[in-house]
Order: C-alpha cells, then structure tokens, then sequence
C-alpha cells in the first residue's frame, strides 16, 4: 500500500543476515530471526504483491 515493491524486502533481509553479528537466540529476541522474517516474506509475497499491483493504477 506504501507503493514500494514488496519483492525488494527479501534481499534486504539477506543482506541483514549476511552482515552477521551477535544475536540473540529467536525465543528470546523481541524480532523473529532473519531466515524466519525471509520465510514468513515469501508466504505473504502473493497477497503483497496484489497490493503493490494495485498501486501502481
């Protein structure tokens, strides 16, 4: 709805995992884990996306 392209929040997940550094374990973590986030992305992308093919009208 922001009219970004949803699909770029993948890569810059992956760009966040690859930097790397100390982390806490997930259940312990206010945030889920990268590859967690970089899954849950993926199951969302088909309704994102309907969203994002909209705004752009």
């Amino acid at each position: 709805m922001a009219a970004y392209d949803p699909q770029e929040a993948i890569p810059f997940w992956n760009r966040m995992a690859a930097l790397g550094g100390q982390k806490l374990p997930e259940l312990l973590s206010d945030h889920p884990a990268d590859e967690q986030r970089i899954e849950d992305l993926k199951k969302v992308m088909p309704e994102a996306m309907k969203y994002y093919e909209r705004s752009k009208h």
